[in-house]
């Protein structure tokens, strides 16, 4: 079965409705979602890598989809892994503009941003009423043919979660 890998935000988790949301979604399209459940303070980036291994081995992956930093760790995966990505509000830079005050997770610091093209399809989807990152720095470091502006859209996104399912419907298939 095709499976989608879901990133949650920093601080969340795959309890929440746009999860259960998500999930759903596509579901009624023959799609799995797997969650990963990830304290991202507690768990170094080399640990989620080898997750997403195991993941990868079990999984037909099509594809990968977050938001904020499980935008980072979608786009990230779908970067080095030629898969296809769809992301609401990346964080970008992260430890620089948000996680530099948080000791745990000083090894972002050496993290990329993943957002060069690797020919795998990718949408960007970006509020600009984002109440915690600054959609301009994601616009301005993804190609433009793979961002979409939504005006007034907020960080978490609930407000546009339908139309960017529908939109990453279609970067999916």
């Amino acid at each position: 079965m095709s499976t989608i890998i879901y990133f949650h935000g920093y601080q969340s988790d795959c309890k929440t409705e746009k999860f259960d949301r998500t999930k759903a979604f596509f579901a009624e399209h023959g799609i799995q979602v797997v969650g990963m459940e990830l304290d991202y303070e507690n768990i170094p980036p080399n640990a989620i890598d080898k997750i997403i291994d195991l993941i990868f081995k079990r999984h037909e992956i099509i594809g990968c989809i977050g938001c904020s930093l499980g935008g980072y760790w979608a786009n990230r995966v779908g970067v080095l892994r030629k898969v296809a990505v769809a992301v609401a509000n990346p964080a970008i830079e992260f430890y620089q503009t948000k996680g530099k005050d948080i000791e745990a997770l000083a090894e972002y610091k050496q993290e990329k941003a993943y957002t060069e093209s690797n020919g795998a399809k990718r949408l960007v989807m970006l509020g600009t009423a984002d109440e915690v990152l600054d959609y301009r720095v994601a616009q301005k470091a993804f190609p433009a043919q793979e961002v979409k502006l939504i005006e007034g859209g907020s960080h978490s996104g609930y407000d546009f979660l339908d139309a960017f399912l529908q939109a990453a419907l279609k970067t999916f298939q």
